[in-house]
């Protein structure tokens, strides 16, 4: 018999702790539209200072691609770079909830942002220029994940202290947005810039994002302390505070709802990486470009440009189908700010893995580019149903003190779920023998049996909303 949830969601027909007075039962609270949650200046100013860093990372990101399509690896390079910007995440996860729950949140971010304006300079020098050095690559991008893993974290913790609780279900929303728009403003402007005047000066472009983030930050008005109720600024030495470290399991253990949220949030990361790997691969052995090719070719002739390689043909398919999902993804989120009270369904983040599954296993059976990217589109869709109700969940039932903590937590087990997903490709074997469209099959049937399986296993989330516990503002 699986324990029923606490008292932040209620069932029809039973009452929960928060109404055993007597009083009706609690609904899914009214959501704040999304112009409401921007007008908030301390809010505009951290979503602003993150949407300028989202379109920077875009033009890291294209350089990275660019680099690796020059190579015939491409699957394989893919999974290498992104274990060592993740690997961080794993080995650190524990230092950054005691830091963010340690330290004043606006410094946290804002160190974090300027320490990445060195790092990604350092990417001219490594990956720039006719000699290449891989290893240096890979090691400014650990040092990249490094601060990014601190940075993320931090974030999530300081939102609820910058935005009214009946709000954070909308602003996680605008949060999400982020990506997808960064996506769709970031890439066609970093391949414009890299295809003119070189991958270096896309390095630059992110430098200046990260400045600008940075600004933004330090413009909220107000401390982002983790206790409001103690602002000090002494605080224990790290050696004794691991047992402050390892609290952020002990906050999950004491909110159980909370257990399979972050389960199934891992189990997505997993997908998300797998899926980056067997597009990247997909894309290069799979995917029929001639229709591409055929609309390209009177636009490459009129202004007298030699014929398009295979692999820009490649890199300008892949940077469609990002676009596609980050489209997707813009759309998704928008969909999800607009159907109220659903946006509190318990189930709702199984659900969304139960249709990912499906896409990526349609996606598996199909070669034609512009076949392919609507699915990439509905896939964009899918996705958002995902992290944004886990997200605002975590928000809503942890307490400003141990937030920071079960993020990091939370976080750390999501990078692990990552690395599994790219430590099958590290030496291209996988794919190699199996293939991309095999793996997107099984990729999605797992998906599908887990999310399955958690519905039959705990089936209070068919039947359960959560409602907002912190009725007092924001800490």
């Amino acid at each position: 018999m699986v324990p029923q949830p606490d008292s932040v969601i209620s069932t029809p027909g039973q009452e929960s702790p928060q109404t055993s007075q007597g009083s009706a039962p609690a609904a899914p609270t009214a959501r704040a539209t999304s112009w409401q949650v921007l007008t908030a200046r301390n809010f505009l100013f951290l979503w602003l200072g993150q949407l300028i860093s989202s379109i920077g990372d875009r033009f890291t990101m294209v350089a990275l691609i660019s680099f690796v399509f020059a190579t015939d690896k491409v699957g394989q390079y893919t999974a290498q770079f992104s274990f060592a910007g993740m690997l961080p995440g794993l080995i650190f996860a524990p230092f950054y909830g005691w830091i963010i729950d340690s330290f004043e949140r606006k410094k946290v971010m804002i160190a974090a942002d300027l320490i990445r304006v060195v790092i990604v300079l350092t990417f001219i020098y490594a990956l720039s220029g006719n000699n290449p050095d891989y290893t240096l690559g890979c090691a400014a991008l650990f040092a990249l994940g490094t601060f990014n893993g601190l940075f993320i974290p931090a974030r999530q913790a300081a939102l609820p202290q910058i935005v009214e609780p009946e709000r954070l279900l909308t602003a996680n929303g605008l949060v999400a947005l982020i990506g997808p728009i960064g996506t769709i403003l970031g890439s066609p402007l970093a391949m414009v810039v890299i295809g003119v005047v070189g991958p270096w000066n896309a390095y630059i472009v992110n430098a200046l994002c990260f400045i600008a983030s940075a600004i933004c930050i330090q413009a909220i008005s107000k401390e982002l302390w983790p206790d409001t109720q103690k602002q000090v600024k002494e605080h224990q030495p790290l050696n004794k505070s691991w047992r402050e470290m390892t609290d952020g399991w002990r906050t999950l253990r004491s909110h159980p709802p909370l257990l399979p949220l972050v389960f199934i949030n891992g189990l997505f990361a997993f997908a998300s990486l797998m899926f980056l790997v067997l597009v990247m691969d997909y894309a290069t052995k799979q995917l029929d470009y001639s229709t591409l090719q055929s609309m390209l070719a009177p636009i490459v002739d009129a202004m007298r440009y030699e014929p398009l390689t295979p692999k820009i043909l490649q890199m300008i398919a892949v940077g469609l189908l990002f676009v596609c999902l980050g489209v997707g993804m813009f759309i998704g989120t928008w969909i999800y700010g607009a159907i109220g009270k659903l946006g509190q369904w318990c189930g709702l983040p199984f659900a969304g893995l139960i249709v990912l599954g499906t896409g990526m296993i349609a996606l598996g059976q199909l070669t034609q580019l512009f076949v392919i990217l609507p699915f990439a589109f509905l896939l964009g869709i899918a996705a958002t149903s995902v992290p944004i109700p886990i997200d605002a969940r975590i928000q809503n039932d942890v307490d400003n003190h141990h937030r920071g903590r079960l993020f990091a937590l939370r976080n750390m087990w999501t990078t692990l779920c990552g690395l599994l997903a790219l430590a099958t490709h590290i030496d291209g074997s996988l794919l190699k023998y199996v293939g991309a469209a095999a793996l997107f099959t099984w990729l999605g049937t797992g998906l599908i049996a887990v999310s399955a399986a958690c519905f039959v296993l705990l089936p209070y989330l068919l039947r359960t909303f959560w409602t907002v516990r912190h009725p007092s503002g924001p800490a």
